[in-house]
């Protein structure tokens, strides 16, 4: 289970009704000096447009700069003092700048306050000591009571340096008096949710916020994909504060964000985000190169949580494939050339089963034998058939292949043609019941199943020789056979007609589900009964018998003894069909005796 994509937070806060603060006096500094006084050792502070350091100022090209072009100079105490402006009549008199400061060690810029006998540092608005050394290439803004300091002129900004390397020093922009609160609260996160299994939760928050000018209140945001909500914040103390983010299911990235306001001016954290997720089982392994089966030994380690595994889920190419148990280890079918496999565990969770992440993908060079149709795909009971068997990745071998075709079935020979074709030659016993069957291929050490591949049918319709007209001839005898057939024979087949030893078929032609055959009997050919069998190159068509008949004058104990021609021995059907065709094809065309 993959983490959704975080939501944005939206949090506003209230507190207790406050005025908002009066400008006094503002320098922007884009048009002029503000009338800010350089003074000290080497007069390096200089208005105008700021080409080092920052290369500008926070909203225009000019600022304040201890070097406009150039580094601080070294060994030296300058300031900049701030215009004439009495703050006599202001309730709550508050300056403000932007800042920017890059000063090497044993460089520095405060903010300082004449109290009537000495210049002294003076602190932030928060009640914090000011020493600007590095705002990391961002611009700042600083802000500072001046409560007790009678005029503006009473407040310097100053730079010392030694001897030490130079840098671009400090640059000042957009300062500010206003009357009244101007400062929001200071706002930090002491503690925060990271990415957990926990599915109970809840997920606590710890902030720390004061304001300058008094208390401070404010909530929590968060948000999921699916779900949103806002909580208080609950005083503790040190002027600390929390939250608790309700549980979560796994796969929840959460989105969070505090705001705390002191009533006029509002301190928000950036967004954060952690996610509850079950872990993922890791170094998923398999076999290397290329794998020629129908299945795969897999294994990985176990996740680490604080829920126990039940099962594991095998994933291949993105879908669920198979459910296994509780060990990091399975085996599982192969599908295709190059299948991806992933796993997830499926943890006891808090409610009930949960499922957790998916591991990393593992791709798999497959060689997966697979076996098409067989063609013909049915038979009849007692049915002779020559089977074509295709596939891909098979490695048939001669000799090698073996084949179980299922209850009733019998397979007489296997002929190899290539690597992923072979003739089977199959025989189905008389007594076989009717039905699916699902052999199976050996080959090359891989067992390949063929489900349902061959049906063994007993509706009554196996093609076969209906009548054949005359029923017999006499040794040495020469005739035309008509053959009636239960239905027209396969349009392209290479029909061959066998009526046993000693009778030879000079022509044979067909005409719907009539065949008409020459035949010459053999003058030695054996007197007696013989089953005739009709070759279309996939079955073997039975019929009635044909006789032989002795030539005239000849003797027969046999038909003494049983009043007709004699009944021979004959060769067993598989016989038949293991002779080559081309040895029956030239047997039927053997020069008449």
């Amino acid at each position: 289970m993959r983490p959704a994509a975080c939501a944005a937070v939206l949090l506003t806060v209230a507190g207790p009704a406050r005025a908002a603060p009066v400008e006094i006096w503002r320098a922007p500094l884009d048009a002029d000096d503000g009338g800010l006084i350089p003074g000290g050792d080497t007069l390096q502070w200089a208005w105008g447009p700021v080409q080092d350091g920052p290369g500008a100022g926070v909203d225009g090209p000019s600022a304040w700069a201890t070097g406009l072009a150039s580094p601080t100079l070294n060994d030296a105490t300058d300031w900049l003092q701030l215009p004439a402006l009495p703050l006599g009549g202001l309730a709550s008199p508050v300056l403000g700048f932007a800042h920017w400061a890059r000063f090497g060690d044993g460089d520095a810029g405060t903010v300082e306050a004449w109290d009537g006998a000495a210049w002294a540092p003076l602190p932030t608005a928060e009640g914090a000591p000011f020493v600007a050394t590095d705002t990391a290439g961002a611009w700042e803004r600083a802000w500072f009571s001046l409560a007790g300091v009678d005029d503006l002129s009473h407040v310097r900004l100053r730079v010392d340096t030694d001897a030490s390397v130079a840098l671009d020093g400090w640059v000042i922009d957009d300062l500010l008096l206003v009357d009244g609160d101007p400062v929001p609260p200071r706002l930090a996160v002491r503690s925060a949710p990271v990415d957990t299994d926990d599915l109970a939760g809840p997920y606590d928050v710890l902030v720390w916020a004061v304001d300058d000018a008094g208390p401070v209140s404010g909530a929590l945001a968060w948000s999921t994909p699916t779900d949103s909500g806002a909580l208080p914040l609950e005083p503790g103390a040190d002027d600390t504060f929390t939250a608790a983010i309700p549980a979560q299911p796994p796969g929840t990235a959460v989105t969070w964000s505090v705001a705390v306001t002191d009533g006029e001016n509002t301190a928000l954290t950036p967004p954060a985000t952690f996610t509850v997720r079950l872990p993922a089982p890791t170094s998923l392994l398999g076999p290397e190169g290329r794998v020629r089966a129908r299945s795969v030994a897999l294994a990985w380690d176990l996740p680490t949580s604080r829920y126990p595994v039940l099962a594991h889920q095998i994933y291949r190419d993105g879908a669920p494939a198979e459910r296994v148990g509780a060990a990091p280890e399975a085996t599982v079918a192969l599908a295709g050339e190059a299948p991806t496999y992933a796993v997830s565990a499926i943890f006891a969770g808090p409610d009930g089963a949960v499922e957790g992440d998916l591991s990393a993908p593992l791709t798999l060079d497959a060689a997966v034998p697979t076996a098409g149709p067989l063609e013909p795909d049915h038979g009849w009971p007692g049915d002779t058939l020559r089977v074509t068997l295709t596939g891909t990745h098979l490695l048939l071998v001669d000799g090698e292949p073996t084949l179980q075709p299922g209850p009733g079935i019998t397979v007489d020979a296997i002929e190899v043609r290539d690597v992923g074709h072979a003739t089977l030659t199959l025989r189905v016993a008389p007594d076989a019941a009717p039905g699916a069957r699902s052999p199976l291929l050996t080959s090359g050490g891989v067992d390949i199943p063929l489900p349902g591949a061959f049906t063994v049918r007993g509706d009554g319709t196996a093609p076969h020789v209906r009548a054949v007209r005359p029923t017999a001839l006499g040794q040495g005898a020469r005739g035309t056979l008509t053959l009636t057939l239960s239905g027209p024979p396969p349009a392209s087949a290479p029909l061959l007609l066998d009526l046993g030893p000693g009778v030879y078929v000079e022509s044979l032609t067909a005409d719907g589900p009539t065949l008409t055959a020459t035949v010459v009997v053999g003058p030695d050919a054996p007197v007696g009964a013989r089953d005739l069998l009709l070759d279309d190159g996939t079955r073997v068509w039975g019929g009635p018998s044909f006789f032989v008949r002795p030539q005239a004058g000849a003797e027969s104990r046999a038909c003494a003894t049983h009043g007709g021609p004699p009944l021979l021995p004959l060769a067993p059907l598989a016989a038949l069909l293991a002779l080559p065709r081309a040895r029956r094809a030239a047997r039927s065309r053997k020069p008449i005796f």
